[in-house]
This record gives C-alpha cells, structure tokens and sequence, in this order.
C-alpha cells in the first residue's frame, strides 16, 4: 500500500485488508464483523485471533510507521558529524544509494528470515513462559489466566506426546557428566567411547530394557519414574561426595595446622638448645679459666707477690 500510486491512506489499507484476507476466519474488521462484535469495534480497528485470545489494532498512522522514511538531507548532516557515534550509525554509502528505502514492515521481514535462517542452523531450546497475572504482583497466581496459557501454548498436548513416548532425551555427554557419580567404574573419569559408559552406568543404576535406549548420540528414558529414582539416587550421592570432601578438606587443614605446628616447636626446640648449649659452653670457659689460674698460681707460689700467686 505504501507503493502504490495515488492517494494512499490507513483506510485503504483497511480496505485492501478486506479485500485480500476477509475470507480468513482469523480476521475480523467492522464491516465484516456481526452486530454485537460491531459495538465494541471501530471503524479504524481490525481484529486478529492469535493462538493466546484476540488482539485489536488501530490503522491510524500505520503507513507513516511503515514508510519510517529519513531524508536525504539529515543523513548528510549526520554523516558530516564528528561525533563517532554517530558516524558509525549513518554510512555514507547510503547516500549514493539511489534506490527506495525499506519500509518497516519489510526490514521487519528481513530481520525473521534471518532469525529463522539462525535457528534452522542450530538446535534450539525452546522455553515456554507462563504469565501468573496480570497485576505484575508476586506470589499472585490468576488460575483463569494460567490455564488460557497452558491450553494455547499446547503445553497439555506436549506432555501428552511425551507420555506416549519418551519422556527425557539427552546427550551422551550431558548425561555422563551428570550421573557419573553414581557407577564405581564411571567416576570419576570415564577414559572410553561415551555409549560405553553410559551403558555401563545404566546397567549399574539398575534400568530395565524396557525403560530405556541408547540411539546414536542420546540415551531415550521412557519413564518419568526412572529418572525421578537417578535424581534421588543423585541428591543421596551428593551428600556422601559433600562428606568426603569436608573430610579431605579437614584432614588437609589439620596436617597443615599439624605442620606450622612441628616447625614451630622445632624453632623453639633449636632456640633453647643453643641457649643450654652456650650457657655450658660458658661455664666451662669458667671452670677452665679458674683451672688455668690456680695452676699458674701453684707453679709461682715461690716468686715474688703477683695476680697469679696472690692466692697462695
């Protein structure tokens, strides 16, 4: 409608909107809507059923949105900025583009095809959030709402299909690294092929054949009941591997605690033998001493009066 020639409005575009999808039980507008949906609608308004309820939207101002045009002159202006940001934002290459600018609702489209082109090339987690109410109040949950979610959202047909096939799927990896606490021969490393040791650590768990398969790269859980027994049989093994670390730990602490202790009292031990050692060194330089001077003595006893015979 934005490229169409002539007088172009928002209620043309309403009207194209008739004219190309009326027939679509999910599009309703005034003109083609019953007596009693007409008095809660206008004339500018046209409804969409989503999977999650009805949303209404107004045309007024649809194509100035979508043209989202800036003109020529402003992006020379930003473009001549010093301001680097700013720079960086508006290429100068846009400038000698000669061709029409994208509209919003065609960069829009742009943007999904590239989404979907990243999503198709990866293996995506898809997380499904519940809304409890619409107060934005915590501890708050609104049971009417809660189940309008959970009904369109598909989530009870999910659970149905998972029911009737295999409720968990996982990497051999993931599951491994998980669960290996659990098998002797899988903790803590397991050093061969990963279907290896996830055969060997199921077998040890106990599972049944029925309860489970191994494919080419992920181990298949029929039963929500067998994997609520690993989780326990996990939480269990949490608290022994918690004990034998606090264990490992203390013993370590205490050999160190043991060790400063040891040199410390080898330091005090060596400090007080040195101080015995020279304290008998010093007293037998005493007890040589007054050996020494009695002897002198006792050879000048007969001279003359003087310090080595005065005591005799």
């Amino acid at each position: 409608e934005c490229l169409r020639p002539g007088d172009a409005s928002d209620l043309t575009f309403l009207e194209k909107l008739e004219d190309t999808v009326g027939g679509h039980p999910h599009f309703i507008t005034h003109k083609l809507a019953d007596g009693k949906t007409r008095k809660v609608m206008g004339r500018e308004e046209f409804r969409l059923l989503h999977y999650a309820g009805e949303v209404n939207y107004n045309v007024n101002g649809f194509l100035d949105k979508n043209n989202d045009l800036l003109f020529r002159n402003l992006k020379e202006v930003m473009c001549m900025s010093e301001n680097k940001i700013l720079t960086q934002c508006f290429d100068r290459e846009e400038l000698s583009d000669k061709k029409r600018p994208e509209t919003a609702a065609t960069q829009f489209k742009a943007s999904l095809v590239k989404l979907m082109e990243i999503l198709m090339s990866k293996e995506p987690s898809y997380v499904r959030c519940i809304k409890p109410n619409d107060s934005k109040q915590s501890g708050r949950f609104d049971e009417v709402l809660i189940r309008h979610q959970v009904k369109y959202l598909g989530l009870m047909e999910n659970l149905r299909v998972r029911r009737a096939g295999f409720a968990y799927r996982r990497r051999y990896e993931v599951f491994l690294q998980r669960y290996k606490s659990l098998c002797p021969d899988t903790w803590p490393n397991w050093e061969g092929k990963l279907v290896d040791g996830v055969s060997t650590l199921v077998k040890h768990l106990g599972y049944k054949p029925e309860e489970y398969k191994l494919g080419r790269s992920k181990i298949f859980i029929r039963f929500p009941k067998t994997l609520f027994a690993t989780e326990d049989a996990l939480e269990t093994r949490k608290h022994s591997l918690a004990t034998k670390l606090q264990a490992g730990w203390r013993g370590y602490s205490r050999w160190t605690k043991y060790q400063k202790l040891r040199t410390s009292a080898i330091a005090i031990q060596a400090w007080w033998r040195g101080i015995l050692a020279r304290r008998r060194a010093q007293r037998r330089r005493k007890a040589a001493d007054t050996i020494r001077r009695f002897i002198k003595g006792f050879i000048y006893r007969h001279k003359e009066r003087c310090p080595e015979n005065e005591y005799f």
